[in-house]
C-alpha cells in the first residue's frame, strides 16, 4: 500500500478553550507539528497551505531571520518575487507554528 503524503490531523485542545491543530509529520527530529490558532487563521487569509509550511520546516532556504526571542523564523521561496516565512518554537515533542507570512521579495 502506498504511503500517503498528506499530514494526518490530530485533535488538540489549546489553553483557554481555543482549538488548535496538530498534524503527524516528522520534521526537525519530532513527529508532530502544532498549528496555533493564529497560524491557521493567518494561513487561510494569506493562502498558505499546511504542506507549504511543512516544506519550509523540512527544507528552508534561509534561517535565523529576525523574530521575537525564543522563536525561529525560516524562509522558503515560492518564486523569484515571493517567499513564505514560518515563525515557530521548538519543544521536546513537537514544533509549534506561531504564524506563516507571505513575503514579497524584490531583487533577492
Amino acid at each position: 500500500m502506498a504511503k500517503s503524503s498528506q499530514p494526518k490531523p490530530v485533535s488538540l485542545r489549546c489553553v483557554g478553550g481555543i482549538d488548535g491543530k496538530v498534524v503527524a509529520a516528522s520534521v526537525l527530529g519530532v513527529k508532530q507539528v502544532e498549528f496555533a490558532p493564529h497560524a491557521t487563521e493567518q494561513m487561510k487569509i494569506r493562502s498558505i497551505t499546511e504542506q507549504e509550511v511543512l516544506r519550509v520546516l523540512e527544507a528552508p532556504q534561509k534561517r535565523d531571520l529576525p523574530t521575537q526571542g525564543g522563536r525561529e523564523r525560516w524562509r522558503r521561496y515560492r518564486h523569484d518575487h515571493e517567499a513564505v516565512d514560518v515563525v515557530f518554537t521548538r519543544h521536546p515533542d513537537r514544533i509549534v507554528v506561531i504564524t506563516a507570512i507571505k513575503v514579497d521579495i524584490h531583487g533577492r
